[in-house]
């Protein structure tokens, strides 16, 4: 049974031929959106010769068959297994070590030991520390210049982070939370509060903090 013809007839340009046909084999779309293959019982439509059809239906069956044998033959190793619990168990020992950095950093300034803060930031370039307005391009400036002297001159001195919130990646992890700070500083009774965030990079020797913003409360 020949097909059913198209109810509409094929778009034409104006000078009568499909806008995309290159030869007269090529297929014509209707109006109505259906494309009608080729006749070749219809003498004005030349057939291609049988060994171009051949060439086609050939190349047709290897680009079903031959992804299939390829994959049968190829010898690669099989795929790795993941545990499902891996990666759950890599953030907990990340967490788990930025938070032992918040705690040893807390001991290292109550007891104003800058020996023991030496181990915990990172000695790279790239660390910045914003405190109070100000900007320290380096631990050792931030070092020298602020924390250290005004750690000798306290007394008492009692840190503490709160309400502490820890994301980890890969090689990073940022914990924001609030800090208090007690001291005595020449007979007065000293009290800063704020909030905090630090960064923490995963370096061959361990998490070491890379940035670190201190926004004191302002004092009512």
């Amino acid at each position: 049974m020949p097909p059913a013809k198209c109810s509409r007839t094929a778009m034409e340009t104006s000078h009568g031929q499909v806008p995309w046909a290159s030869t007269s084999t090529a297929p014509a779309p209707c109006s109505c959106g259906a494309w009608r293959p080729p006749r070749y019982d219809n003498p004005n439509v030349p057939r291609p010769p049988d060994s171009m059809i051949a060439t086609r239906l050939l190349a047709a069956t290897l680009l079903l068959f031959l992804p299939g044998l390829a994959a049968c033959t190829a010898d690669e190793p099989p795929a790795a297994v993941h545990d499902p619990h891996e990666a759950p168990a890599r953030a907990n020992d990340a967490h788990a070590a930025v938070e032992a950095v918040l705690e040893r950093q807390e001991q290292a300034i109550r007891e104003a030991n800058m020996v023991a803060l030496d181990a915990l930031w990172s000695g790279s370039e790239g660390v910045y520390v914003f405190e109070q307005g100000g900007v320290d391009s380096s631990w050792a400036s931030y070092r020298d210049q602020h924390l250290g002297p005004e750690l000798s001159a306290l007394e008492g001195l009692d840190f503490r982070h709160e309400d502490v919130r820890i994301r980890t990646g890969s090689n990073l992890a940022v914990a924001t939370g609030r800090y208090v700070l007690t001291a005595h500083h020449n007979g007065e009774d000293l009290e800063s509060r704020g909030v905090f965030t630090t960064v923490v990079e995963r370096e061959a020797s361990g998490w070491k903090i890379v940035h670190s913003h201190l926004s004191r409360r302002p004092r009512r």
